[in-house]
């Protein structure tokens, strides 16, 4: 894992910001706003060079249809967006691919990452869909040369890999133990899943502060 950022995370983290109670009370090394400051302070040139910030399954999807589009789940986990203000902008006759409206400004100007906030947020994304929503016209001609696909093809916005893991076993409840109007179901399940990292998965119908425990993550793996 990549802990160049230990330093920027402890600085971050000295501002307790309103926006650290959604990540457990403290951002890790490995979020994404304490790699950008270490970038910022160490590879200025880089920095100055950057036309976008993405996570990986982000740069994936750009890559596949052309559509700069982020993920729900990667800048609520990753990259401190805030969710329940994105859910609250929602109208009725939302396709739920929308201008990003859940980033704190006020946080990323006082840990010394204000320009990014610029242009509507366009570095770090200026619209945010739910997972496995269908970006732009899906694949494009360039991608279905790589891929040995049809243009046009859809693709779903991603999710982490460890969310990915979670919604698979959870929605993954044999018929006899659930019904499909059961809501509840999915809440009652905690799910292991290992990788680059073991990420204990969990969902409520509410939100569940708890100190040193990521999230809660609104939405993050699925609406």
């Amino acid at each position: 894992m990549d802990h160049r950022a230990v330093k920027q995370a402890e600085r971050i983290n000295y501002n307790n910001s309103p926006v650290l109670q959604y990540c457990g009370g403290a951002l890790s090394p490995e979020m994404q706003p304490p790699k950008l400051l270490w970038i910022k302070e160490n590879l200025q040139e880089s920095w100055s060079m950057a036309f976008r910030w993405m996570d990986l399954s982000d740069w994936l999807l750009y890559r596949a249809t052309g559509d700069d589009t982020r993920s729900l789940c990667t800048t609520v986990c990753k990259w401190t967006y805030l969710a329940h203000a994105h859910m609250q902008q929602i109208p009725d006759t939302d396709s739920r691919d929308m201008e990003a409206c859940g980033w704190d400004d006020d946080f990323w100007e006082e840990i010394g990452l204000g320009d990014l906030v610029d242009g509507h947020h366009a570095k770090i994304g200026g619209s945010v869909a739910f997972p496995g929503h269908s970006l732009g016209s899906g694949l494009t001609a360039t991608a279905v040369k790589e891929l040995g696909l049809e243009v046009g093809t859809p693709v779903g916005t991603s999710l982490i890999d460890p969310h990915a893991g979670g919604v698979g076993v959870m929605e993954s409840v044999p018929v006899s133990d659930s019904k499909e109007d059961d809501k509840e179901a999915i809440c009652h399940r905690m799910v292991l899943v290992c990788g680059t990292s073991t990420c204990h998965m969990a969902v409520s119908q509410t939100k569940v502060f708890i100190p040193g425990v990521w999230g809660p993550f609104w939405s993050a793996p699925s609406p």
